[in-house]
């Protein structure tokens, strides 16, 4: 009986173990942009976290994306990252930002990063690795409460013709 009693409890033990193990690990990204600069650093810092929640929330509620003629929202946003994030292939992502881009207040209130060029690499879980570049991409930030958050990103936004 002693041994079944043992044999429960260090069961018990493993199984409490594992499930604070996997919270921790899935905890979000502590991530509060200060300064319109920071929004990147938090970038960088969640794609490498993979972290879906903490960039739902580096995320203005009103946000838009504008991406080569197409906008959506930030619903819309957060669903294509968790899928991006949560994709059982992709090991890692590394998000590179330069260094050389532009910071000028938006006459809204809020700032512009102008001209900043992205590169996003993906590791598989097979060991491939996949990069892709972009250029002149903007985000524009603004103060909600005691943080900045992104409202609106454009990159190669063209008018539908």
């Amino acid at each position: 009986m002693k041994s079944y009693k043992a044999s429960v409890i260090l069961l018990t033990i493993a199984f409490t173990v594992s499930i604070v193990g996997t919270c921790l690990a899935s905890a979000p990204t502590a991530c509060t942009p200060n300064q319109p600069q920071d929004v990147l650093d938090c970038l960088r810092a969640i794609y490498a976290a993979k972290d879906s929640v903490a960039y739902g929330e580096l995320l203005a509620t009103d946000y838009v994306c504008c991406s080569h003629g197409t906008t959506w929202d930030r619903a819309q946003e957060i669903a294509s990252a968790a899928a991006m994030f949560h994709n059982e292939t992709i090991r890692s992502i590394k998000l590179t930002i330069s260094e050389d881009f532009s910071v000028r207040e938006d006459g809204a209130g809020g700032w512009e990063l102008a001209d900043v060029n992205c590169g996003v690499t993906f590791i598989t879980t097979d060991g491939k690795q996949q990069s892709y570049q972009r250029e002149g991409d903007a985000y524009f930030v603004r103060r909600a409460g005691d943080q900045l958050v992104i409202y609106r990103y454009e990159t190669a936004c063209t008018d539908p013709e």
